[in-house]
């Protein structure tokens, strides 16, 4: 039998993970293997496991340690996302802008919008996750920790958003297959069920509706009732 050669990370038949119990070594997620992989070919193929298998991506992806790496890789797909979505919305305007004999929209705040994305971003992954999280607890499904739901947003979100470089309906279809992959990561990391799952992701929604709702119903009688007085 020839000797065993050890092959260098990455290369054709070689296997990259990290070790489990008893000496096995479990396959982990492209983008946290981008230091041997290269960055590039982390984020496509970390971009083509989520989309397209999103069940192995989720029972490979790491439920705690290194934060950065999910926050970088929405950061990333988010400003990409984001950026060309606002560079649509410029060339679009300047299109009806000029049909419909109005003003065109100012280059500076579509700049600014793209300049100012990346800090969004950042807040709005926290904050929807803890809304997220928030979501989990009350459907008793928050079993892994805030961390663990932080990684699925950002990994499904920031994969979905790519969607956004395609004009007009990108958008949409990010959006609901990103809920959807979501759904999937929060029910695989948490050992609950789909329907669980939804319900922690529809809630918080459900509940700004009818907020929403109840202060309709309050506001309207009194702005109603202001008109008829003057």
């Amino acid at each position: 039998m020839p000797p065993f050669t050890p092959q260098p990370p990455g290369a054709p038949g070689s296997f990259t993970g990290i070790p489990e119990a008893g000496g096995a070594v479990q396959e982990i997620i492209p983008w946290e293997e981008r230091a041997t992989r290269g960055w590039i070919d982390a984020l496509v193929e970390n971009v083509k496991l989520c989309l397209f298998e999103p069940a192995d991506f989720f029972r490979r992806m790491p439920r705690a340690g290194d934060l950065g790496s999910p926050v970088l890789y929405i950061l990333i797909l988010g400003w990409i996302g984001g950026g060309v979505t606002q560079v649509w919305q410029y060339l679009f305007g300047q299109w009806f802008g000029s049909f419909l004999g109005q003003p065109p929209p100012a280059l500076g705040f579509t700049i600014g919008m793209i300049v100012g994305f990346p800090f969004g971003i950042v807040i709005g992954l926290f904050i929807g996750a803890g809304i997220l999280h928030l979501g989990l607890m009350i459907v008793g499904g928050a079993k892994s920790g805030f961390e663990s739901t932080l990684r699925v947003m950002a990994y499904s979100t920031g994969s979905a958003g790519i969607f956004q470089v395609v004009p007009i309906l990108g958008p949409l279809v990010g959006g609901i297959w990103g809920m959807v992959i979501e759904i999937m990561g929060l029910a695989k990391v948490n050992n609950i069920t789909y329907l669980r799952a939804t319900v922690a992701v529809f809630l918080p929604i459900l509940a700004c509706c009818a907020c929403i709702g109840a202060g309709a119903a309050i506001m309207i009688p009194m702005i109603m009732k202001a008109i008829n007085a003057t």
